[in-house]
């Protein structure tokens, strides 16, 4: 139904094109042709959306586990009325009533695999748990016998989410892993489309190099350009060149720009927010320091303390950094440690899945960030944390850049009140912190004439 809808809906469009052309001509008919092209796109776009928001014809998807990467995966899958699929249950290893609470939870548990699979009919399985020990292999397999797709839960994560998930990641399955292993015809055509794009872009953008270069000139002076040392292919040092977007000064600060937003340029401003700032870094892409797309180089000054806080950091050292890439994409800038970690699961990501359709992802990002500019600037605070929203309270941010991600964000603050709230202060005993008390534990109290108070009113 839905994709009927949606075959209609381009044959509308196209012929509302149609109609335009026609128009052009000064053709009568051909307003009778936009109207009705318009007017039936409009009324197949309102009859489409509430067959999206339904999703009947969504395969149904069943999650084993109850941990940080099942609840991601149920998240991923609830951000949106186009999801790829519509969950029927979780389950999770060992049921913990002092837990958060599960969503989707079935009152089942592994050991009753058999019945779940009879009860909800899943189209696909997700295997999301933490161990896999004592995993019914038996159910599984038949399940797998009767055509239902059976898939690893961190390989369902990245598929959902674009991003690694470190908390599943250990050094041996990195070591092993056969996805780092870099394809060489990869690596030699990508640096070889890389120099071609990079020559033409220098010729072409030359005017422009100008303008900006007058521009800085006029508003803060000299230099115009910004060198600094950066890490590189295999953990080796180099010069990024960059337009100068700060006003110098000799103060030891640290390398975010949260901690220098009183140093920002006007110019400088304008510069960051369409990321022109980086265009000088053609030039080190020629000296075959940095390629067009890869992960971002950090500062030389950091390397010990990523090293030491974020996980699998020198992976990104495997191939060359890049003047764009899925990171930056996806997350922008970073401007602290939890939001670096944050972002590594997007290198992580990217390195895992090196091809051409993934860069031209990348390319296509990048061009509408320059064209429509970025929707948080660097050094902007992000919005609230689903546990400072009152939601599920997850240890990582979440970052709204765009209106898919509003929307999902609002989706899971309005389910937030399926998790228990944090614990409150007791404002009797000021050091002490008052337990959460579920439903079942609640007891009704009275107030001080005597009277019962419902157990929702002191809460």
């Amino acid at each position: 139904m839905v994709l009927l809808l949606g075959l209609l809906e381009t044959i509308a469009i196209f012929g509302s094109t149609t109609g335009l052309i026609l128009l052009w001509e000064h053709s009568s008919p051909a307003r009778g042709i936009v109207s009705a092209a318009l007017g039936l796109a409009l009324v197949l776009r309102a009859a489409g959306y509430p067959a999206v928001r339904r999703r009947p014809s969504c395969e149904r998807v069943l999650i084993l586990g109850g941990g940080f990467v099942a609840r991601r995966i149920a998240d991923a899958m609830e951000a949106g009325p186009a999801s790829p699929g519509r969950i029927v249950g979780m389950v999770p290893e060992k049921p913990d009533p002092t837990g958060p609470l599960l969503p989707y939870a079935l009152p089942w548990g592994l050991q009753d695999l058999g019945r779940i699979l009879e009860e909800t009919a899943p189209e696909r399985i997700i295997v999301a748990l933490t161990k896999r020990r004592g995993l019914p292999m038996p159910q599984l397999l038949e399940a797998r016998s009767r055509g239902v797709v059976v898939e690893d839960g961190v390989d369902a994560y990245e598929r959902l989410t674009g991003e690694a998930a470190l908390e599943a990641l250990n050094s041996s399955t990195l070591i092993f892993a056969k996805d780092f292993r870099l394809p060489r015809l990869y690596l030699t055509l990508s640096r070889g489309l890389g120099l071609v794009v990079c020559a033409l872009s220098l010729i072409l953008l030359a005017p422009l190099f100008g303008l900006i270069s007058l521009a800085i000139l006029l508003d803060s002076g000299r230099p115009i350009f910004f060198v600094h040392e950066r890490l590189g292919l295999g953990d080796r040092p180099f010069k990024l060149i960059k337009f100068r977007t700060l006003h110098p000064t000799r103060e030891r600060r640290s390398q975010w720009i949260r901690d220098n937003s009183d140093r920002v340029t006007r110019v400088g401003r304008w510069l960051r927010r369409f990321r022109l700032d980086e265009l000088p870094q053609l030039l080190n892409i020629l000296r075959g320091e940095m390629t067009l797309i890869g992960p971002r180089p950090h500062p030389v000054s950091n390397r010990e303390m990523f090293t030491e806080n974020i996980p699998f950091y020198l992976l990104r050292s495997m191939i060359r950094p890049g003047v764009t890439g899925w990171a930056q994409v996806k997350y922008g800038y970073a401007n602290g440690l939890d939001e670096e970690r944050e972002k590594m699961r997007y290198d992580l990501f990217y390195l895992r899945h090196l091809s051409f359709r993934l860069d031209c992802r990348i390319l296509l990002g990048t061009l509408k960030t320059v064209l429509l500019g970025a929707h948080q600037e660097e050094g902007e605070d992000r919005y609230p944390t689903f546990r400072e929203a009152g939601g599920p309270g997850y240890e990582r941010l979440a970052v709204i850049s765009s209106h898919a991600d509003f929307h999902r964000y609002m989706r899971l603050v309005r389910r937030a009140s399926s998790y228990p709230a944090p614990p409150r202060r007791n404002s009797r005993k000021p050091n002490t912190v008052e337990p959460l008390r579920r439903p079942a534990e609640r007891r009704a109290t009275r107030d001080p004439g005597g009277n019962r108070i419902a157990p929702e009113a002191h809460l």
